[in-house]
Parts: structure tokens; C-alpha cells; sequence
């Protein structure tokens, strides 16, 4: 987010030095540089996503694996859910 915010404090709105065409032109620059900024963020955003929700089905199949030494009480299990 803050290379979002630089990118677009390079703006030349207020720019007197400029015609509106040069403003147009930058302002296309800028807006170019915020969407690829912005498409950056979400790839890091969803690669993130995709690792802790990896993360989390390793965990719950580790949790709720099957165990030897619990078989009798996993095997009755069903049948209270079930009522």
C-alpha cells in the first residue's frame, strides 16, 4: 500500500508547468504504475492465502487423523452424531 500512496503522489494535477495533454499522458503513467503495484499486492495476497490455507488442512488432517489407540472411542463417535 505504500508504493501505492508514492505512486500516486507523483501526480500532476496541480502541475502549472503542464498542458492538460501532458497531464492526461502522466496521469496514464501513473495510473499504469498503480495497477501494476496493485496486482503485485494481490499475487503476494493470494500466495499468502494459498500457503496458511495449505497450512491449515495439514493441520486439521494431523488433528482429526484416525489413532490406534483411540479406536473404540472414535468408532462410537459416529453414532452420537448421528442421532
Amino acid at each position: 500500500m505504500t508504493n501505492t500512496h508514492i505512486a500516486l503522489r507523483d501526480s500532476v494535477e496541480n502541475d502549472a508547468t503542464r498542458n492538460s495533454v501532458q497531464r492526461h499522458e502522466v496521469a496514464g503513467v501513473v495510473a499504469g504504475r498503480t495497477v501494476e503495484v496493485l496486482q503485485k499486492a494481490k499475487a503476494t495476497t493470494e500466495s499468502r492465502a494459498e500457503v496458511l490455507f495449505n497450512d491449515g488442512v495439514a493441520q486439521a488432517e494431523r488433528e482429526f487423523t484416525l489413532r490406534a489407540n483411540h479406536a473404540r472411542l472414535e468408532s462410537e463417535i459416529p453414532a452420537y452424531v448421528y442421532l
